[in-house]
C-alpha cells in the first residue's frame, strides 16, 4: 500500500515512470527489454549487428537503472542488490568451442558481448548502491 500511497498522483507518476501493479510490485512496462537482453544477437548476420547489440543492450541496462533509481529515490528505500559475479569463465553456449579459437566466430562476439552486458550491470548496481 505504501507504493499506491506514494505514487497516486499523475505527476509523480509522469516522472518516475512506472506503473504500480500491486501493492509491493511495480512494472516498467517495457516488454522489449527482456528480448534486447537475452537475444540481442537474432541478427548477427548483418555488418555491425555485434555494435548495435552492444549498443541496444547498453541503452536497456542504462533506461531501467535509471527507473529503479527514480523508485528507490521516491520511496525513500535503500536496496540491496544482489547478483552473481563467477570467478571462471563463462559456461555453456558463451563459451567458445574447442575449435574455434582465433577464428573470429560468432560465439566470441557473443561472450564479449555477455561480459559488457555483466559489467554494465555491475557498474549500474553499484551506482544505485552507492546512493545509500
Amino acid at each position: 500500500t505504501l507504493l499506491f500511497s506514494v505514487l497516486k498522483t499523475d505527476q509523480i507518476l509522469h516522472f518516475v515512470n512506472i506503473w504500480p501493479l500491486e501493492s509491493q510490485v511495480f512494472s516498467l512496462k517495457t516488454p522489449q527489454t527482456f528480448h534486447t537482453i537475452f537475444q540481442p544477437l537474432s541478427g548477427l548476420q548483418r555488418p555491425g549487428a555485434p555494435k548495435k547489440a552492444l549498443e541496444a543492450i547498453e541503452d536497456e541496462l542504462q533506461f531501467s537503472t535509471a527507473v529503479i533509481l527514480n523508485v528507490c529515490v521516491t520511496l525513500n528505500e535503500f536496496p540491496l542488490i544482489r547478483y552473481h559475479n563467477p570467478s571462471h569463465p563463462p559456461l555453456g553456449p558463451l563459451a567458445p568451442p574447442p575449435n574455434a579459437a582465433g577464428n573470429g566466430s560468432s560465439s566470441s562476439s557473443a561472450t564479449q558481448i555477455a561480459a559488457i552486458a555483466a559489467s554494465s550491470l555491475y557498474a549500474s548496481s553499484a551506482a544505485v548502491s552507492q546512493t545509500k
